[in-house]
C-alpha cells in the first residue's frame, strides 16, 4: 500500500520502491534512502563551491552544537550568527 502511494506521488512505478525489484530506483536501490555527501570543510574555497551549507556553532566542543546557518554560499555571507559568514565576507 505504502509503496503504491509513494509511486503514484512521484509518477514513476512501484518497482522504483523494492529493493529486490529489476528497476527499483537508481539512486536509493529501491531503499528509499540517498546518502549525502558530507564535507567537514574550513578552506573557504570549498565552502563558496557548495550547493549547500550547514553550519554548526557558534564555537567547538561545548559551545556548539546548533544549527547557525543552513543555507546557500551566497547567503551565508550575510548570515549575522556565523563565524564562517564573517570570515568569508572579511576575505572576498
Amino acid at each position: 500500500m505504502i509503496r503504491r502511494k509513494f509511486a503514484e506521488t512521484n509518477s514513476v512505478g512501484v518497482e522504483w520502491f523494492s529493493f529486490n525489484s529489476k528497476g527499483a530506483c537508481p539512486v536509493c536501490g529501491g531503499r528509499g534512502v540517498i546518502k549525502p555527501e558530507i564535507a567537514f570543510a574550513d578552506p573557504v574555497e570549498m565552502i563558496a563551491a557548495a550547493d549547500w551549507v550547514i553550519e554548526m556553532g557558534p564555537r567547538g566542543g561545548s559551545q556548539g552544537g546548533r544549527v547557525v546557518f543552513t543555507g546557500i554560499p551566497e547567503e551565508l555571507i550575510q548570515a549575522k550568527d556565523s563565524l564562517t559568514g564573517q570570515y568569508m565576507k572579511a576575505n572576498q
